[in-house]
């Protein structure tokens, strides 16, 4: 006949063993969902952005310089902009602007700086917009002279990024807030 002392101490033996086998095993679970691994899309270095154009016009009151049109499924922040405009000495340039190609927004560049020599005037413009450019639309930069020959250089930079709710355009968004 079977000892129950035996049989009993190797049941406890058993369980003790599972016992300690789980409280083992929570924390090395615990630690392992822990350090999931998470990306940020809407880290501004993980796609940035940065483009110059440069153009020259004369005699004209304005000229346009275009840049890319943003991908598809792509929202370009546009956080720096700064243009070198340069003139005749007799003429100048009444104003610069960067514009979203939908008219959606518009910001005017502040004069930095203004030097002339010779024959030429040269006019340094900047600012940080954060100015949102989606998909299929393209930043640009308008230049306003009072007739004017003219050299323009600007840089636009900043980052690209997914825009919340792929597939879904921005007024879609705001609609199905509104009607939450």
């Amino acid at each position: 006949m079977p000892n129950p002392d035996k049989s009993t101490r190797r049941l406890g033996s058993m369980i003790g063993a599972a016992v300690a086998a789980a409280l083992i095993a929570l924390p090395l679970a615990q630690a392992a969902a822990q350090t999931v691994s998470v990306q940020n899309i809407d880290e501004p270095g993980r796609n940035p952005y940065q483009q110059t154009v440069q153009g020259s016009f004369h005699n004209f009151a304005g000229f346009q310089l275009a840049f890319n049109v943003v991908p598809a499924n792509t929202r370009r922040v546009i956080k720096h902009v700064n243009c070198q405009v340069t003139v005749q000495t007799q003429h100048v340039a009444t104003g610069v602007n960067v514009y979203a190609s939908d008219l959606s927004q518009q910001e005017e560049l502040p004069t930095l700086t203004s030097r002339s020599s010779g024959n030429s005037a040269l006019s340094i413009y900047g600012e940080n917009p954060e100015l949102y450019i989606d998909a299929g639309n393209f930043p640009y930069i308008f230049v306003f002279t009072n007739d004017a020959a003219a050299g323009i250089t600007c840089r636009l930079s900043g980052y690209d990024r997914e825009p919340r709710g792929p597939g879904h355009s921005a007024a879609e968004l705001s609609a199905a807030v509104t009607n939450f």
